[in-house]
């Protein structure tokens, strides 16, 4: 599920160098706006499958930290979080990239439409 949530951050980040390229190649602002709604809704759809891939990691590393002994519970949940935060921090890293391409992208229709 990770790879899946880290290919869509991905797509959306080149879905986004895509559309700022178009946006200052032409002055279509329609056009330009048409591909901001999808952009956003590919950042929204990025956003749901890291948070869900991330959920999903959390929640089947559960079974290692029940059956853990009491005294070493805390070791077995740290051990337990480390990877999906990492993931996590991937995935919201490449995102926020996205993001500032689609800053810049709304930008652009705001010079262009002003």
């Amino acid at each position: 599920m990770f790879w899946l949530a880290l290919a869509a951050c991905t797509a959306t980040v080149i879905g986004a160098a895509a559309a700022n390229v178009v946006a200052f190649r032409t002055g279509d602002v329609d056009r330009i706006r048409h591909i901001a709604r999808r952009l956003t809704q590919a950042l929204i759809v990025s956003l749901i499958l890291s948070l869900a891939s991330y959920v999903l990691t959390v929640v089947g590393n559960f079974g290692s930290v029940a059956a853990a002994s009491p005294s070493e519970k805390s070791a077995a949940m740290e051990a337990a979080l480390s990877a999906p935060n990492a993931q996590l921090h991937w995935a919201m890293g490449i995102l926020a990239v996205a993001f500032i391409g689609y800053c810049v992208l709304r930008a652009r229709i705001s010079y262009l439409s002003a």
